[in-house]
C-alpha cells in the first residue's frame, strides 16, 4: 500500500514531500488493526493530497499485478529475514503477546503463497468505512473549505492535545 500511495501522490502528481499508507494489526491478541495513511505536503496542496489519499484508502478493488509483486515482496522478506541471537527474546515476547506459541511467520508466508484476491479485497473493504484524519498545519494556510468538503473539522488546540505541557 505505501509503494502505492507514493506513486499516485508524489510521483505522479506531486502533491507531497511524503506519502506512504500500511496495515497495523496490533501488538496483542484483541487489538483493532487500522489501515493507515500518512502525508507530508505543503499547506495549500494539503486538500488535494488528503482527498487522493482517502481515495486510494477507500478502495477495495485491487490490481492483480501488484497483488503479485506484494506477494513475491513480502516471500522474499521473510526469507531474507534472520533472527539474530540477541533478539530473540523480544520476537519470543511479541509472539506471545498475539498469542503465537511459537514462529507465525511459516504460517504467515503460506497464507500470503495461498490467499485469493477476493478475501483480500473483502479484507480491505472492511477499512473503508469511516477514516480519522488529522491534520496539523498553520489554519491560515490550510483551505478549511476544501477539507469541510472531505468531511467534519474539529479545530483542536494544542493545550487540549497536551494539557501536561503548561
Amino acid at each position: 500500500m505505501s509503494g502505492m500511495a507514493f506513486q499516485e501522490i508524489r510521483e505522479a502528481r506531486g502533491l507531497a514531500y511524503h506519502a506512504g499508507a500500511h496495515l497495523d494489526l496490533g501488538d496483542r491478541v484483541g487489538d483493532d488493526a487500522a489501515l493507515l495513511g500518512s502525508l507530508g505536503t505543503q499547506c495549500d496542496k494539503a486538500g488535494g493530497a488528503l482527498e487522493l489519499m482517502l481515495d486510494l484508502l477507500r478502495r477495495t478493488e485491487l490490481a492483480p499485478d501488484r497483488v503479485a509483486a506484494a506477494r513475491l515482496g513480502l516471500l522474499r522478506e521473510y526469507a531474507g529475514e534472520r533472527i539474530t541471537p540477541r533478539s530473540r527474546p523480544g520476537w519470543v515476547q511479541s509472539w506471545l503477546d498475539l498469542g503465537h506459541p511459537g514462529d507465525p511467520r511459516l504460517g504467515a508466508a503460506q497464507t500470503i503463497r495461498t490467499v485469493e484476491l477476493a478475501a483480500l479485497q473483502a479484507y480491505l473493504a472492511e477499512f473503508a468505512a469511516a477514516p480519522i484524519v488529522s491534520v496539523l498545519g498553520d489554519r491560515r494556510r490550510v483551505d478549511l473549505d476544501r477539507l469541510r468538503a472531505l468531511g467534519e473539522v474539529q479545530i483542536v488546540t494544542p493545550a487540549a492535545l497536551f494539557p501536561y505541557a503548561r
